[in-house]
C-alpha cells in the first residue's frame, strides 16, 4: 500500500468513525427537543418546528433537501410523539435509541417478519450465487463436472430441508 493510499483510508475510517458518533449524538437531539411534545402529544406543533429549522437550513445552505438521516430521526421523533411512546427513559433520564423507539411505536399484534433460520441464510446465499454465476455467464468446461456439482448440490439441499434424494 502506498503511503497516499494509507493516508487516504486512514482519513476515510476517521470519517466514518465520526459520522456515526455524530449519527449518535444527532438523533439524542433530536429526541431531546421532541420529547417535550409527548406529553401533550401535539404532533402539529412538532412538526411546524421541524418545519422552521428545515427551512432555515435550507437557506442557510443553498441545499434542497436535508441529509435522509435528518429525514430518519424527524419521522421516528414524529411517530413517537403520535403513540405517546416515550423518547427519553423517565427512570435513568437516557435518550432511547431510535431503533427502540421504531420498535415501540408499532402497534401491538402487528406481526412483524420471523428471523431467518439457517436454512432460509443457506438458501437465500445458494439463491445469489445462483443468479451470479448466471449473471457472469460462467459455464462449466466439462460436464461431467457439471453433473457432480449440481448433484452435489441437490443433495446438499435435501440434507438441509430433511428429505432423502436418491
Amino acid at each position: 500500500m502506498t503511503a497516499t493510499s494509507e493516508h487516504l483510508l486512514y482519513k476515510a475510517a476517521v470519517s466514518f468513525m465520526v459520522s456515526e458518533r455524530t449519527c449518535v449524538e444527532s438523533w439524542e437531539l433530536v429526541a431531546k427537543f421532541a420529547s417535550r411534545f409527548t406529553d401533550n402529544g401535539d404532533v402539529a406543533a412538532l412538526k411546524k418546528e421541524f418545519a422552521v429549522v428545515e427551512q432555515q437550513i435550507k437557506a442557510d445552505f443553498k441545499i434542497d433537501a436535508l441529509p435522509s438521516a435528518w429525514r430518519s430521526a424527524k419521522s421516528v421523533a414524529v411517530k413517537a410523539v403520535k403513540s405517546a411512546v416515550r423518547l427519553v427513559d423517565s427512570h435513568t433520564g437516557a435518550v432511547k435509541g431510535k431503533t427502540a423507539v421504531e420498535n415501540e411505536c408499532k402497534p401491538v399484534g402487528v406481526p412483524t417478519a420471523p428471523a431467518a433460520t439457517p436454512e432460509d441464510k443457506f438458501f437465500a446465499a445458494l439463491s445469489d450465487a445462483t443468479h451470479t454465476v448466471k449473471a457472469k455467464g460462467f459455464e462449466f468446461s466439462d460436464e461431467a463436472i457439471k453433473q457432480a456439482a449440481v448433484e452435489s448440490v441437490t443433495k446438499l439441499l435435501a440434507h438441509v430441508k430433511g428429505t432423502k434424494v436418491k
